[in-house]
């Protein structure tokens, strides 16, 4: 014992035997995290909510292919889930109803457990005006999401690249990008 530490405390090699029963007790694979399962709509809104999984599943969903470039390879999935449009649409933000097209200043901010954060104009997701089609995923191709993208992902056709998908979604926030001009 008392040369393995004089070796790490050297920075020499350590060498240990163990016996089967010990390697097999130590080789025990690392647990994985839980995925989360609560997604929070914020921001100005008038009827903010947190939806589960199976509240999501429960709605009407959307399927699409999308091809995007990850870790510089071109991968292709087929995702289920709904739209951020429509759930964004039914807590009703308080767009101001005074200005005209009032939305098109407004933008929502996606957030992933992890801190990993996208942006959208409103208009982009807005089915009258980009109708990207951003969904919020929680399978791919057929099967529930890998346990590294969390229970949902979000997911934006059309981009190029993948960086704008949030895996692990817990909060969409819907704000105005500023205060109104001065008259």
């Amino acid at each position: 014992m008392r040369s393995l530490l004089a070796a790490a405390l050297l920075g020499g090699p350590v060498f240990a035997q163990t016996t089967p029963a010990a390697a097999a007790t130590t080789a025990a694979p690392a647990p994985v995290p839980t995925a989360v399962t609560v997604i929070t709509l914020s921001g100005q809104m008038t009827t903010p909510r947190s939806f589960v999984l199976a509240d999501l599943q429960a709605l009407s969903s959307q399927e699409c292919s999308l091809t995007s470039m990850a870790a510089g390879k071109s991968v292709s999935h087929t995702f289920k889930g709904v739209l951020l449009s429509d759930l964004l649409t039914a807590a009703k933000p308080t767009f101001d109803p005074g200005i005209k097209n009032a939305s098109l200043g407004w933008y929502v901010l996606a957030q992933g457990a992890d801190g990993y954060s996208a942006l959208f104009s409103w208009g982009e997701i807005d089915p009258g005006f980009g109708n990207r089609g951003v969904l919020l995923a929680y399978e791919q191709d057929g099967q529930p999401l890998p346990a590294a993208d969390g229970a949902v992902r979000l997911v934006v056709p059309g981009d190029l690249k993948g960086g704008r998908y949030v895996s692990n979604l817990v909060r969409p926030t819907v704000l105005p990008a500023a205060a109104p001009a001065p008259n």
